[in-house]
């Protein structure tokens, strides 16, 4: 088998999410680990994980990255995947800061894994990004 790190297949698949778009924010939160990614016109910019323990944590992490790459959190979405549900302190703690947040779309063709019909699609992004590649 070919071995290579976990981002990598991330990493290809927010870069096929990004589309044209001229900014693009990515954040997946797998427990209590963010992998943000930012891009640049499909070009990568930043990636980077982050371990956090609290709502607070997360939120200074993500508003950095807007920050540092003058982009403003009111204007551009916050792509998500993974452990974040509507309902979570995580995503209301960001929302207060950032006015849309989208949940990312599993790569197609895939729609769910048998046992996990329970689970929003959003949840699976890493592990099918693993299957795509």
């Amino acid at each position: 088998t070919r071995q290579r790190h976990l981002a990598v297949p991330l990493l290809q698949y927010s870069r096929e999410l990004a589309g044209t778009a001229e900014h693009t924010i990515f954040l997946n939160i797998r427990y209590q680990t963010a992998q943000l990614i930012v891009l640049e016109r499909q070009n990568l910019l930043f990636y980077n994980t982050f371990p956090f323990a609290t709502a607070s944590d997360l939120l200074y992490f993500v508003l950095l990255a807007y920050d540092q790459f003058r982009v403003n959190p009111t204007e551009l979405p916050l792509t998500v995947a993974g452990n974040m549900l509507p309902d979570s302190e995580l995503y209301r703690t960001l929302y207060r800061f950032v006015r849309e947040i989208r949940f990312a779309a599993p790569p197609a063709p895939f729609s769910s894994l048998s046992g996990t019909e329970k689970l929003p699609a959003h949840c699976l992004v890493d592990l099918l990004c693993l299957k795509k590649n």
